[in-house]
């Protein structure tokens, strides 16, 4: 089971944030094109993992603006890095990352599966199978690497 979990990094801006009075600064999010998990439907942000992250997001009375969806996790990574976003989300840890960002908690599970041709003779339990067989993912994310 591979775990999703959310990629936020706070500055020290809101960390240190505790007044009242002024409105809070605006976490600005971004999410990679992720589908259905995270997607651009009618020019809008959407998706199951944008659902729950937005509940999260107002539950802890965050002031965010999802800036916009992107194509994969590198360019979401780039512009955290060169600070065009302050965190992008949903993501899986791995060593580029953490190099640059910090992970929240999960926010949900995502339970992945083969799926083939009922007439293919590849078998995922075969020894030889990561050697041989060749398999789609989609561009700069996890399982791609």
């Amino acid at each position: 089971m591979k775990r999703l979990i959310l990629l936020v990094v706070l500055w020290s801006t809101f960390a240190g944030y505790a007044s009242v009075e002024e409105a809070p600064p605006q976490l600005r999010l971004e999410v990679p094109e992720y589908p259905p998990f995270t997607k651009l439907e009618n020019g809008q942000p959407s998706g199951m993992g944008l659902v729950k992250v937005e509940q999260i997001l107002k539950r802890a009375n965050v002031n965010y603006v999802i800036t916009r969806v992107v194509p994969n996790h590198k360019r979401a990574l780039e512009n955290l890095k060169n600070g065009a976003v302050d965190g992008f989300f949903l993501a899986s840890r791995n060593e580029e990352r953490d190099a640059d960002a910090v992970f929240s908690d999960k926010v949900m599970y995502n339970n992945w599966v083969w799926v083939m041709l009922a007439t293919s003779s590849l078998n995922p339990k075969d020894p030889d199978f990561r050697q041989t067989a060749k398999i789609g993912v989609i561009l700069n994310n996890n399982h791609y690497k």
